[in-house]
């Protein structure tokens, strides 16, 4: 699969037919380690946001888990509400 134009949660749900319904994500805040420090290019312990997450399907089986380290000067966080 070309996930360069397609993306993973349209394979999913066109070819495997996977129904996702729902996931949660977290957002904190860590220090790079030396080696996180260098693959970021930043100082080793400067502050990264740490994002980790669950997304899954209609009977809460999980299809995909996530963890990432971003920088803080990089990171924009939107949201949208709905009532």
């Amino acid at each position: 699969y070309n996930l360069e134009t397609r993306s993973l949660y349209e394979i999913l749900r066109t070819q495997y037919r996977f129904q996702l319904t729902g996931g949660e994500e977290n957002i904190s805040i860590t220090y790079a380690d030396p080696m996180e420090a260098k693959f970021l290019e930043i100082p080793e312990n400067t502050g990264v946001f740490y994002l980790s997450g669950t997304v899954w399907d209609e009977q809460k089986t999980p299809l995909e888990y996530y963890k990432s380290l971003v920088r803080s000067d990089l990171l924009k966080y939107s949201s949208t509400l709905r009532r």
